[in-house]
């Protein structure tokens, strides 16, 4: 897949649109790809050195955005589209899946170390970052 995706930066490197289509690819990717946007930087770089930093920004801005509607997803999404779908597979009240059980227990996390989930999520990927502003957003 890596490989995939290094020739198909390799083929678009020099064209127009390749500056949007990375911020577009970092914007999603913070919500669904699992393959990061360093991969699509990293080629960018080797291949364009003088557009590098650019290249840098573009993803970073990206990144941010989907950082925040990830945050909007889980503030406003969470309640009328997941819920009812956890409650439906909560089959004992006092099950980790049930939303009034690990709702809580994230609300108490992130109230003691809110900041270090973030930065510890977003700098070793130890807990996917999508979960963690998901979860920011629902607590």
């Amino acid at each position: 897949m890596l490989k995939r995706l290094n020739e198909i930066t390799q083929t678009f490197a020099f064209h127009p649109l390749m500056p949007l289509g990375l911020f577009f690819y970092a914007v999603i990717e913070s919500q669904f790809l699992p393959v990061p946007p360093d991969v699509i930087l990293i080629t960018l770089a080797l291949i364009r050195p003088r557009e590098s930093q650019r290249f840098a920004l573009i993803t970073t801005v990206g990144s941010a955005l989907g950082g925040v509607i990830g945050y909007l997803i889980g503030r406003y999404g969470f309640e009328p589209l997941a819920v009812p779908i956890l409650n439906w597979f909560c089959t004992r009240p006092d099950a980790l899946i049930c939303p009034n059980v690990f709702v809580p227990v994230l609300k108490e996390l992130f109230d003691k170390h809110g900041l270090w989930v973030v930065a510890i999520s977003a700098t070793a990927s130890l807990i996917p970052y999508k979960v963690t502003i998901l979860a920011a957003g629902i607590v």
